[in-house]
């Protein structure tokens, strides 16, 4: 079988990859301060021990970096003098023997590779896919401002240093190995003095070569939505503090050495929307009320024992059956009304879209719509990685409207405000030369006309708002797994117009999205934005019309204020 990966014809705005998971457009958070406030806290984490005071900067560095380029106005900026002298003093360490950083004290910090500066202090250190194939410098523990530390798809060797529980400002902490092609080899136990960071949102560490226990101290991360340790070499059971992280969305320890019983206590993540625990020698049951979270990816690459659900005799909900009629083409069938269809792949049909000359099996599906409809699409599949097309037309010719789909995900979801019209979906597979059975699940509503969640608001035309990202409130078109935060903004045109959109923010890099239609899952019109900008502009003449606007950032996981300015010259 010829596997090639599957890479997207749309542009994505990050430059290196992403962690690939699921890519499903969630429109309202789960994480609700009642949701928290309910939740059960049945384990008690253990304090984390005081992390080592990191070792001292020598003082050259700080000479260097007091020379007024690396850092203009160093007297009045202290805070960024020592975040510049951490960094050079980690540099050759971090790089190792065949890496580069071009950090020099002959050119301005804030043009460092990977370095964002908020607030005059390094907020993110951004270095993945350089690389680098040192060790993690227990220097940067001295990053008093660190809001992110992306170190992911790098060659690192030796141990996550303790000094990093020194960084309580961390938000995001990302180790990874990119699994497909070797990466990070990181060694020795995970520290429990990570337990200290108790603003983090964010822990990926898999794909390395860690051992030794999970920390119990791990349960002390009140808001983290994302935990990864899966693909190591970890022993001992699962900690019943995991079950304290009442925000988590999602949680994946499988492929370890794990063994010991499943702790009931995981039954309080009431949040949790992904939950993996295979290729382990865990024995007991996965409570009930997590049984949507561990169906949500299969489990089958998870080769070895597959925990059993707690209540084996509950039966899921059966897929209602839509109305499916049969073309004058074999591979394309016509769907109306809501519900399910089971399929197939298979060398009989073949993608009209694929990206390269192999055959990606595909199976098409036609549907019309009489009125403006809300529209959502999952594509499911135990069997390979779904891939999901939305074509303008009846029939598999289609111009692309849309498309998505991850690599290692088992089912591909897009939403969509469409109007009257015919439609085709393409129901593919990530890798070439894939067959297997998938269930397409279709759902059409009559569109709403005006965004119907607590995350979108309608602007005034020339208005200027305020806002903040927060886990609320997620992108409508995140690039990938991570959960990118977003405000949308509505507004109609009356008659064609130039707008102006600008989005500015101190404490991250913004990045806009302008959707055409009114809600969060209208198709883009235009989007803008840069990873070291403090401000993102979109200029276009638009028709008249419903548009909405998505303010995001560029990097995930990120929070702060911004304002947002509309203008509209007619």
């Amino acid at each position: 079988m010829n596997i090639k990966p599957y890479m997207s014809r749309r542009a994505i705005r990050m430059a290196s990859a992403l962690t690939l998971a699921t890519t499903m457009v969630v429109a309202v958070s789960l994480l609700t301060t009642g949701a928290r406030a309910a939740a059960a806290f049945d384990a008690a984490a253990p304090a984390a021990p005081a992390a080592p005071a990191p070792p001292a900067i020598p003082a050259r560095y700080a000479e260097q970096c007091s020379n007024g380029i690396a850092v203009p106005n160093p007297a009045d900026n202290p805070g960024l003098v020592s975040d510049c002298a951490t960094l050079l003093a980690s540099m050759s360490t971090l790089a190792g023997a065949s890496g580069s950083l071009d950090w020099s004290a002959d050119s301005a910090v804030s043009e460092w590779a990977g370095v964002i500066i908020a607030n005059n202090r390094v907020s993110i250190l951004d270095l993945r896919a350089k690389d680098l194939d040192g060790a993690i410098p227990a220097e940067l523990g001295n990053l008093a401002n660190l809001a992110e530390l992306e170190l992911l798809e790098n060659r690192l060797t030796g141990e996550i240093p303790p000094e990093l529980g020194n960084l309580v400002n961390l938000r995001t902490l990302n180790l990874r190995s990119n699994e497909w092609s070797g990466g990070n080899g990181l060694t020795g136990a995970i520290p429990p003095e990570l337990g200290n960071l108790a603003n983090l949102g964010w822990l990926q560490l898999s794909s390395n070569n860690l051992t030794g226990e999970i920390p119990a101290e791990l349960g002390n991360f009140a808001d983290i939505r994302h935990l990864s340790l899966s693909h190591n070499n970890l022993t001992g059971e699962i900690p019943a503090e995991l079950g304290n992280l009442v925000s988590l969305r999602n949680l994946r320890l499988f492929n370890n050495n794990l063994t010991g019983a499943i702790p009931p206590e995981l039954g309080n993540l009431s949040n949790l929307i992904t939950l993996r625990l295979g290729a382990n020698q865990l024995t007991g049951c996965i409570p009930q009320s997590l049984r949507e979270a561990a169906s949500a990816h299969s489990q089958e690459q998870d080769s070895g024992f597959t925990p059993p659900f707690c209540d084996a005799t509950t039966a899921p909900t059966p897929t209602p059956t839509i109305v499916v009629t049969a073309t004058d083409d074999p591979c394309v069938e016509r769907i109306a009304g809501s519900g399910g269809v089971n399929g197939s792949w298979a060398t009989g049909c073949v993608s009209a879209n694929p990206p390269n000359a192999f055959d990606y099996y595909a199976r098409f599906y036609t549907f019309t719509l009489d009125a403006a409809s809300d529209v959502t699409i999952t594509l499911s599949s135990d069997a390979a990685a779904p891939y999901l097309y939305l074509l303008d037309g009846e029939g598999r010719d289609g111009e692309i409207k849309r498309e998505t789909g991850a690599a290692n995900a088992s089912a591909a979801t897009m939403t969509e405000t469409l109007q009257p019209g015919s439609y085709t979906i393409e129901s593919t597979t990530y890798y070439s030369e894939t067959a297997g059975d998938f269930t397409l699940e279709f759902e059409a509503t009559a569109a709403s006309g005006a965004p119907a969640d607590a995350c979108a608001e309608p602007i005034s035309a020339s208005g200027r708002v305020s806002g903040s990202w927060a886990p609320g409130c997620l992108s409508a078109n995140s690039p990938g797994a991570d959960d990118y935060y977003a405000r949308f903004y509505t507004f109609t045109l009356d008659a064609a117009s130039e707008v102006t959109i600008t989005l500015s923010c101190n404490d991250a890099a913004p990045y806009l999205y302008l959707l055409n239609g009114a809600g969060t899952g209208g198709e883009i019109n235009q989007e803008k934005g840069a990873a070291t900008a403090s401000s993102a502009a979109i200029t276009a003449t638009l028709q008249p019309g419903d548009y909405t606007i998505e303010a995001t950032t560029y990097y995930s996981e990120t929070t702060g204020d911004f304002t947002l300015e509309l203008e509209i010259a007619q």
